[in-house]
């Protein structure tokens, strides 16, 4: 019984109205809600996709979830650049964005996991909600230890 939920689920996972959502937002927004609406749609992308990294990992729609990473890296990347990681919210946004790689852009880029971790580690240092310090402080290790998989490669 459990091997039919798994099938169940992984086919429902394979829907495809993600792609109908744009990877970052295609107004101007605040940042803060720029990078909100980036890790939704990352989020989004995951859930509606877990079937298909299982059992279809090289699927056309798999390939269009990579690129839509890619792009939300980019982004993520020039509003990094411009200093614009202002709250600890964002901080945090960033790191998942960097820790999910970049898509086919940079999928192994070990240096997306090293600033992922800077990031989540100065959340975990400097962040001013008990909260968030515990999420730096997690997700920093999770980080690291990504980071020392890809070196090994």
């Amino acid at each position: 019984m459990t091997g039919k939920w798994i099938i169940l689920i992984a086919l429902g996972s394979c829907r495809s109205s993600f792609l109908k959502t744009p990877a970052v937002p295609s107004s101007k927004m605040p940042v803060s809600n720029e990078l909100d609406y980036i890790v939704h749609t990352d989020q989004l992308d995951r859930k509606q996709n877990a079937g298909r990294v299982l059992f279809l990992p090289r699927s056309n729609k798999v390939r269009q979830w990579m690129v839509r990473d890619s792009i939300r890296l980019s982004r993520v990347k020039e509003i990094r650049g411009m200093d614009s990681l202002v709250t600890d919210e964002d901080k945090w946004n960033a790191g998942l964005i960097y820790l999910h790689g970049g898509g086919i852009i940079s999928s192994n880029d070990s240096s997306n996991c090293k600033t992922a971790y800077t990031l989540f580690d100065d959340l975990y240092l400097h962040g001013k909600s008990y909260g968030m310090k515990k999420n730096g402080e997690t997700w920093s290790r999770l980080a690291l230890e990504q980071l020392n998989e890809l070196r090994k490669k």
